[in-house]
């Protein structure tokens, strides 16, 4: 299963999230949310720390190596390159 393999472009994938990326997302998104919170209560400049989980998500998507990924049609899970990933979505 950890087993790194090539697209084929002729099929259909959907993105998926490991464990790790899953608990990351729900953390951020929850920071996220106090952030904002207090940016009602406390004041604007609150919000200027949502700016660095910002900066985060897009640095850890361009940069990871990997991208974890399942084919719609017989559900097959599969890690695949990261750049090979944005070329299938380009291609879509």
């Amino acid at each position: 299963m950890n087993e790194i393999r090539s697209i084929d472009f002729s099929k259909k994938y959907k993105q998926l999230a490991t464990k790790n990326e899953f608990m990351i997302f729900i953390l951020t998104t929850l920071l996220s949310i106090i952030f904002l919170i207090l940016t009602f209560v406390q004041s604007i400049w609150c919000l200027l720390l949502i700016l660095p989980i910002s900066i985060f998500w897009g640095v850890y998507s361009n940069y990871k190596k990997i991208q974890y990924v399942e084919e719609v049609d017989t559900g097959t899970k599969l890690f695949v390159y990261n750049k090979e990933w944005k070329k299938y979505k380009k291609q879509k």
